[in-house]
C-alpha cells in the first residue's frame, strides 16, 4: 500500500510556501482517513485497532494493553514475567550482565539548618564490609578551634587514640588513653569555631574497616584525616591531623554519634554523611 502526495491544495489561490506546507499537512490528514475505506481494509473505520483483536472488559485506570498471543488487553506487567531483577533497587547491571550492589551507597547524610547538639546516625545496617564518616563542622565555641568527639554505640568508656599532627613546619604526636570518646580532649580531630574565619569549616574523614556486624572484641577501631583552620590571619592558619582511634566496645556497630569535644553545639551548615562501603 502506497500513499500519493504528490498534490495539494490550493486555497484561495495563495500559492505561498506557508500555504503550500498547511495544505500538505492537510492532504496527509485526508490520506489517513481514507485508510478506514474499503479500498485498504487494515484498520477499521475510525482508524481503530479492529475489534476481533482488542478486549476492553474489566479494563482499569493505568493499565496497558498487552498482547496475550491473540488479542490486545489490558494489563500490566506481572513480576513473574520479569526474571532476574534484584529485589535491592540500589543493585546496577555490571559489565559482566550480573546485578552488582554499588561499591559506595549513602547511608545518613544531614547539613543543619540551626545548632544541634550533635549527629546521632543510629541504625546502621550490618550489609556493608567498611563505613566512611565525612564531616564538615563548626562549633559554637568561642574560640579559633573546637575538637570533634566520636563515640560509637553511645558507649563513653575505654577510647585510646594516636594522632600525628602537622602544625606550620613542626610535627607533633598525641596519644590519648582511657578517653570517654573519640577526640573528647579536644586534641585532635579538631573543629572550625565560632572565632575563625566566618565560613570556614573543618573536614574529617573516619574510614572504619572491616566494622563489626556482630559481637566480637575487643577492639573496634578506625583510621581518619583531618584539616581545621586555626588563626585567620597571622602565624600558624591550620592543622593537618591523621589519627588511629580505636574502642574496647565488643557489640556490632549500629551507632555513631558526633559531637563537640569542648562547645556545646554544632553550627548552621555543619554537615555529616555516613556510606557503606562494598
Amino acid at each position: 500500500m502506497s500513499l500519493n502526495l504528490q498534490t495539494y491544495k490550493v486555497v484561495n489561490g495563495d500559492t505561498s510556501s506557508a500555504s503550500k506546507q498547511t495544505n500538505m499537512v492537510q492532504a496527509v490528514e485526508d490520506a489517513l482517513n481514507n485508510l478506514g475505506s474499503s479500498t485498504y481494509g487494515a484498520f477499521a473505520s475510525g482508524n481503530n485497532i479492529p475489534s476481533n483483536q482488542l478486549t476492553q472488559n474489566a479494563a482499569t485506570n493505568n493499565q496497558a494493553l498487552i498482547w496475550n498471543g491473540s488479542n490486545w488487553v489490558p494489563g500490566g506487567f506481572a513480576p513473574s514475567k520479569i526474571t532476574g531483577y534484584p529485589s535491592d533497587a540500589t543493585k546496577f547491571l555490571n559489565g559482566n550482565g550480573a546485578w552488582t550492589a554499588p561499591g559506595m551507597t549513602q547511608l545518613y547524610d544531614s547539613v543543619l539548618g540551626g545548632s544541634a547538639a550533635n549527629f546521632d546516625i543510629t541504625s546502621i545496617s550490618s550489609a556493608y564490609t567498611h563505613l566512611k564518616l565525612i564531616c564538615s563542622l563548626r562549633s559554637d565555641r568561642s574560640t579559633l578551634t573546637d575538637g570533634t568527639a566520636i563515640r560509637f554505640n553511645n558507649n563513653s568508656g575505654n577510647y585510646c587514640e594516636q594522632i600525628l599532627q602537622v602544625s606550620g613546619t613542626t610535627i607533633t604526636a598525641v596519644e590519648g588513653l582511657n578517653k570517654t570518646a573519640v577526640g573528647i580532649t579536644g586534641n585532635g580531630p579538631y573543629s572550625s569555631a565560632a572565632n575563625g574565619l566566618a565560613g570556614s569549616f573543618a573536614s574529617l574523614e573516619f574510614l572504619v574497616p572491616n566494622y563489626r556486624t556482630t559481637a566480637a572484641g575487643p577492639i573496634l577501631s578506625g583510621t581518619w584525616s583531618n584539616m581545621a583552620q586555626v588563626n585567620t590571619s597571622t602565624g600558624t592558619l591550620y592543622f593537618l591531623q591523621g589519627g588511629y582511634s580505636w574502642s574496647m566496645d565488643s557489640t556490632p556497630l549500629t551507632r555513631i554519634t558526633v559531637f563537640p569535644a569542648l562547645g556545646t553545639n554544632w553550627v548552621a551548615g555543619s554537615r555529616a554523611t555516613l556510606y557503606g562501603l562494598t
